[in-house]
């Protein structure tokens, strides 16, 4: 991207009047459309990501992105609202596995059972598990090799349901046919993994396997996608993993979460988005300070 006013990329996970039981923030759909609102009467275009990491002159000028990470139900009809009303073409970073609500990834795992089992009993088995561990440092604590097994038995000894019974009961993800009607509409897919790990804990191999194996289920589902990955957390590891993966699975870019003044400027292919989730004011003055 050869530009001289950096292209802002806006993340958002959950629209919804209260964040869901997956997850622990949202934005109202009031304030998701006042932002978009707002930015359009400033003067923003906005573009969809795979046109804006693309070399184009249109990004000379003032310029924005929409994306959500892990593929939450709830977004799903106030996107069709708001695409259908604002001619906006939001990225969706697709955690792969829990398309139609076959899985849940560990991470919403552990915010589940954070809202709903009494602390001392689930930091108790959390330090029998992993001795030293408890609810601060836990998930860091986390061997990516282990971390859906570990998980699993802290639901399975915790959770008076099981994960089907839950996935059943509370269907929290978009199903492959909610997804192609949202890229019907004009959105587009991207990778955020396949099982949300850190990638900073990955080794190369393991970074390409997880990145190669959301694309798969994607084209096993028939479900057209770009070459875009979102890493979860916004931790990338080190700039060899960012190449290995750009070159070898033939990315167009990849995401992080820490944009500062200056960044999305360049022709690099890592980029940084921001996030506008919580109140209006709050989310306007973190997008207006950088």
């Amino acid at each position: 991207m050869n530009v001289s006013k950096p292209h802002r990329i806006l993340y958002y996970h959950a629209i919804a009047k209260k964040p869901p039981d997956i997850y622990p923030l949202s934005i109202s759909y009031s304030h998701f459309e006042r932002q978009i609102r707002l930015l359009t009467n400033l003067g923003y275009r906005e573009f969809p990501l795979s046109v804006a990491v693309a070399e184009s002159d249109c990004l000379r000028v003032k310029s924005f992105s929409v994306t959500f990470d892990d593929g939450f139900a709830c977004n799903y009809a106030p996107l069709l609202s708001i695409m259908n009303k604002y001619k906006i073409s939001p990225t969706l970073f697709i955690v792969s596995k829990c398309i139609n609500n076959k899985f849940l990834a560990w991470n919403h795992k552990l915010i589940i059972l954070r809202n709903s089992v009494a602390k001392p009993s689930l930091e108790g088995l959390m330090g029998e598990l992993l001795p030293g561990a408890n609810l601060l440092n836990f998930f860091d604590m986390m061997p990516m090799s282990q971390k859906d097994d570990l998980t699993d038995t802290l639901w399975q000894q915790l959770y008076p349901i099981s994960q089907e019974e839950y996935l059943f009961n509370h269907k929290p993800f978009l199903s492959s046919e909610q997804l192609a009607e949202l890229v019907a509409k004009g959105a587009e897919i991207g990778s955020h993994s396949h099982s949300h790990p850190d990638f900073s804990r990955l080794s190369i191999s393991e970074a390409l396997a997880e990145v190669n194996a959301s694309f798969f289920s994607f084209d096993v589902l028939h479900l057209p996608y770009e070459r875009l990955f979102a890493f979860p957390y916004g931790r990338s590891g080190d700039a060899e993993t960012i190449s290995e993966l750009s070159n070898k699975l033939g990315l167009l870019a990849t995401f992080g979460v820490n944009y500062r003044r200056g960044d999305n400027l360049g022709t690099n292919q890592h980029f940084q988005r921001q996030n506008m989730e919580g109140s209006f004011w709050k989310s306007a003055l973190k997008f207006w300070l950088k």
